[in-house]
């Protein structure tokens, strides 16, 4: 795997192809109606411009690549290509012959003011200026609601955009013309801060040229083309893109009118139109304070008349040089012929269109040089407690490299230069700040990224059950972790990729207990998992026997140790036992009854067993009668009965449960209608109180209780 990372990295390499973030630079619009998609591959040519400039151009794409507007410095076109709302004027003289003639930037936290700035053609009376557009205008095709703003009087044709290391301000480099002063403004979410840097550089001759940051923004070159006998030397200075000071002027001793960096920020390239004539490739950290290019310095022979070079958002730079073919350096990161330069690298007019209106000039769009940063680094994995890969996209040159992972688990290490993958375990989640930080031209090089490891939270809830019922399993894993697949394992060789599944277990008449595993995975690959327990309890036994004693039965349910026995009796009685033995007498004879066992265990977990049991009470018929009440009842053997009608004597028979005759009797005197009855001798239980009244014989139950 290793070996196919570093093999894929040289191939990026090779060919220039490298991963930008933003893709406001995308759309170029340049020379006399001519333009390129870089949207696309290979590269569409477009032929919809109304734009017409000798040199410099602008125009800007929104973060998708798609076309917002353009401009020559003095107009600006929408994406229709009319000219926009209020969008003439912006120079006060022509400005199409300046290489700087108009960049295009927007406003830092702002998503519809941008700012255009506009640097004239070099005389003593064209000056600086600025313009903002409001992208909300006109029904989204834009609207120009400041113009032509003075920013520096006396224009050197030189305008250059970088980004603050905040990554949100812009510093604005304006040089003035036949002077020595260079102006550094930041635009920032407010507008253009009132405080302005002002340095002392070189003394400009009138001569012109491109200037450019470095990507990195770590330097600011200057080329110069006049007069041969004026100092028209290259410069090249440090940048600090904290404080927007300047340091450390390097003159390099060639005539030209185009500079670029190449895409790591390692490599300055300009042009010699005179001499050897081609271009020129500097190692930056070989550029001494006074110097002649040298034997570390590459001559590219391609043939070229002094037009303008500018770095692509696809890892390329490309020069234009009056024809119909881009002169194209296809590699530039790499050193010497490595850089792959190409004569005619990309068509950009075509005879195929009649009439024939389009040529090209001496220009290219000027774009800030952030936009053309390409990745450091890519991260092949995002998973806890797997090794993530770090991919350095570049390491030609490097004098060391240090990764800092932003975990307290890791330590800050310095790697060797040729060391283009490393890996790193994070085993917590979080986001952590991954540093990569280059040495290079004695100075450090730092670029952030944040990686995230998102935790999916896999959780869920279930409850035990009992055998034969469904497990009901509920899925309450974080929504935060975006869109998650599910799988369930549970336990049994069965699973699930529902989100919140419902399992019958089939447990034999055997309590068991399952461990359950969820593993929600992420849109990315990572996933996490969970595991918790889920019981399926048996049911108890409801079966029961009984014996029947008269019309006493003795119930037996054929299962102890459960928590509730309930008895329904088939007359309307019921009873709740706790253990599994139970006794009950009933008050009607020789009739058959449906009893019914509930039992419930200690898992909540019931079953219900129902019998026909028949009762027959041998030598004894009774007529239950409402005509007498028995009080109390229960008693201690000494009751009353109460008679509803008057009766001159009745006689009184006593049996038991089993219908046997205990005691009798006979020739009761009635007091009234209440006959008081006492010391019968009998023990505590269950009696049968036969009334005989004239012809007449009725029953009543009583229950005796002398304890």
């Amino acid at each position: 795997m290793r070996a196919v990372k570093i093999l894929i990295l040289f191939l990026l390499l090779i060919l220039g192809r490298f991963s930008f973030a933003q893709k406001e630079a995308n759309i170029w619009y340049f020379g006399n109606r001519t333009g390129l998609d870089f949207n696309t591959q290979p590269l569409t040519i477009l032929y919809n411009s109304k734009l017409n400039s000798s040199e410099g151009s602008g125009s800007v794409a929104d973060s998708s690549g798609n076309l917002l507007f353009y401009s020559d410095g003095d107009t600006i076109w929408n994406k229709d290509h009319k000219i926009m709302n209020n969008g003439t004027g912006l120079s006060n003289k022509y400005s199409g012959s300046s290489p700087s003639a108009a960049l295009i930037v927007r406003q830092p936290l702002s998503k519809r003011y941008y700012y255009i700035f506009n640097s004239g053609e070099r005389t003593t009376s064209r000056d600086v200026f600025y313009s903002i557009v409001d992208m909300d205008g006109d029904n989204g095709n834009g609207k120009v609601i400041v113009k032509r703003r003075l920013l520096v009087n006396k224009s050197a044709e030189k305008i250059a955009l970088v980004k603050h290391a905040n990554k949100k301000d812009i510093w604005v480099a304006i040089k003035q013309g036949v002077s020595d002063t260079l102006f550094i403004f930041l635009l920032t979410e407010n507008g253009l801060s009132s405080k302005v840097l002002k340095y002392n550089t070189y003394q400009d001759s009138f001569g012109t040229g491109q200037i450019k940051f470095a990507p990195n923004g770590k330097y600011l070159a200057f080329a110069n083309s006049g007069n041969i006998t004026r100092d028209t030397s290259c410069y090249l200075y440090t940048f600090n893109t904290i404080t927007g000071g300047i340091s450390n002027q390097r003159r390099i001793h060639v005539r030209s009118y185009c500079v670029e960096f190449s895409p790591n920020s390692k490599y300055l390239y300009s042009y010699v139109p005179y001499g050897k004539q081609g271009f020129i490739q500097y190692p930056i950290k070989n550029i001494k304070t006074n110097f002649w290019p040298d034997s570390s310095c590459y001559h590219i022979n391609l043939p070229f008349k002094s037009g303008s070079l500018q770095l692509a958002p696809n890892g390329k730079i490309y020069g234009n040089s009056f024809d119909s073919f881009l002169r194209v350096i296809r590699s530039p990161n790499l050193k010497g012929a490595k850089c792959n330069p190409e004569v005619n690298g990309q068509k950009i007019v075509s005879m195929d269109i009649e009439p024939f209106p389009y040529k090209s000039s001496y220009g290219l769009p000027s774009f800030m040089s952030s936009y053309l940063r390409p990745n450091s680094f890519n991260i092949s994995s995002s998973c806890i407690n797997e090794p993530t890969q770090f991919l350095l996209l570049d390491s030609i040159d490097n004098d060391s490299v240090k990764w800092i992972f932003g975990d307290t688990d890791s330590k800050e290490k310095n790697y060797s230069s040729s060391l283009k993958d490393v890996s790193h375990t994070y085993t917590k989640y979080g986001n952590y700040t991954v540093s990569l930080i280059t040495y290079y031209d004695n100075m450090a090089d730092t670029v952030t990224e944040i990686i995230y490891f998102v935790n999916p939270n896999p959780n869920f809830e279930v409850k035990d059950v009992c055998d034969n019922d469904t497990v009901r399993f509920t899925n309450i894993s974080s929504a935060l972790a975006g869109q998650l697949s599910y799988k369930w394992t549970f336990s049994d060789g069965q699973f699930s990729n529902q989100k919140s599944p419902n399992h019958l277990y089939s447990i034999a008449d055997t309590t068991r207990t399952y461990n359950v595993t969820l593993v929600a995975t992420m849109q990315d690959g990572c996933s996490d998992s969970i595991v918790k327990s889920v019981t399926v309890n048996e049911n108890p036994l409801s079966d029961f026997n009984y014996t029947a004693n008269s019309n006493t039965v003795e119930f037996n349910a054929i299962q102890k140790g459960n928590t509730k026995y309930i008895w329904a009796l088939g007359n309307g009685d019921s009873a709740i036992a706790s253990k599994k033995e139970f006794t009950y007498t009933y008050s009607n004879v020789s009739k058959k009854y449906t009893v019914c066992l509930k039992v419930l265990n200690a898992a909540g977990c019931y079953t219900k067993t129902c019998k026909e049991v028949a009762i027959n009470v041998a030598g004894i018929n009774l007529q239950k009668s409402k005509s007498f009440k028995i009080l109390p009842n229960p008693n201690n053997g000494n009751f009353s009965i109460e008679m509803n009608h008057a009766s001159v004597e009745i006689s009184i028979e006593v049996y038991n449960a089993a219908g046997k005759l205990l005691a009798i009797e006979n020739n009761l005197n009635i007091n009234g209608l209440k006959i008081y009855v006492s010391n019968l001798g009998l023990a505590s239980g269950f009696y049968f109180i036969k009334i005989v009244n004239n012809e007449n014989s009725y029953y009543e139950k009583i229950i005796i209780n002398t304890n």
